[in-house]
């Protein structure tokens, strides 16, 4: 499998939300329980990325859009999905109004579901099957539900604002 260029604002951006997730979730302790954010670690967020090398090997993407914007979309969007879920955290565009018991770790699944499944409508079933997959480790209720929510508002939010970005446009041949 050929390795793509993942662009450096891509990974500030992941590693932004992997450090508000984690922050989020507290400390991890020893003791049997619930699955946390913490005990999930980087998991969710690097599955997502694997999602979208996945469909970009696959030939998802566009010839006339660059990789690259998938990759920021993404990011943006789980990013601002886990501050606003955890309230914590400075967001990058936008913070999305949520209760105090939001699950940041269901916020960045359904921001990231949103986001591949707009962007790549060919290749929802993959994406739905991922998001089942990741939220089964969530514990189901309101929590989830609140995050759930986050994350599509999160997601709707930076689709509609990159949607006339220029992304589209096509270049006339030299």
């Amino acid at each position: 499998m050929r390795m793509r260029h993942v662009p450096r604002g891509a990974l500030a951006l992941t590693a932004g939300a992997l450090a508000v997730l984690l922050a989020a979730a507290g400390p991890a302790t020893a003791t049997p329980g619930p699955p946390t954010a913490a005990r999930a670690g980087a998991a969710p967020i690097v599955a997502w990325n694997r999602e979208l090398i996945t469909l970009l090997a696959l030939g998802a993407q566009p010839a006339t859009v660059h990789p690259t914007r998938g990759f920021a979309i993404l990011q943006a969007a789980e990013y601002d999905a886990v501050v606003s879920a955890a309230h914590t955290g400075r967001p990058y565009l936008f913070t999305v109004p949520a209760p105090r018991a939001t699950r940041p770790d269901a916020a960045a699944d359904q921001a990231a579901h949103d986001v591949l499944a707009a962007l790549y409508p060919a290749q929802r079933p993959r994406v739905d099957r991922l998001l089942r997959r990741l939220l089964a480790a969530v514990p189901d209720g309101a929590a989830q539900r609140a995050g759930r929510r986050v994350g599509a508002a999160a997601a709707h939010r930076m689709l509609r604002l990159r949607a006339h970005d220029g992304s589209s446009a096509l270049v006339p041949p030299p």
